[in-house]
């Protein structure tokens, strides 16, 4: 039976070494959304808006003042 196939998820292992992250080393969660823009603009009809906030993954906790002012000035340009 198929069912039978599934299985949870389970790690790999525990590093033995510590090891760091670092955006040189992996990359950004932006890089992809970046390049979906590049990619995108050239076939739409109208450019994409971009406002990036210098925060953690989260705005709307860490930096809820700056999201709102970001948010507020897109709806002013539309």
């Amino acid at each position: 039976m198929a069912i039978s196939l599934l299985s949870t998820d389970s790690p790999l292992g525990i590093p033995a070494e510590a090891f760091t992250v670092t955006a040189d080393r992996y990359g950004t969660a932006a890089a992809p959304q970046r390049r979906f823009v590049r990619e995108i603009d050239p076939v739409s009809d109208a450019p994409t808006a971009v406002l990036e906030l210098d925060s953690s993954h989260s705005p709307f906790l860490a930096q809820p003042a700056a999201l709102a002012t970001a948010i507020a000035g897109l709806y002013r340009r539309v």
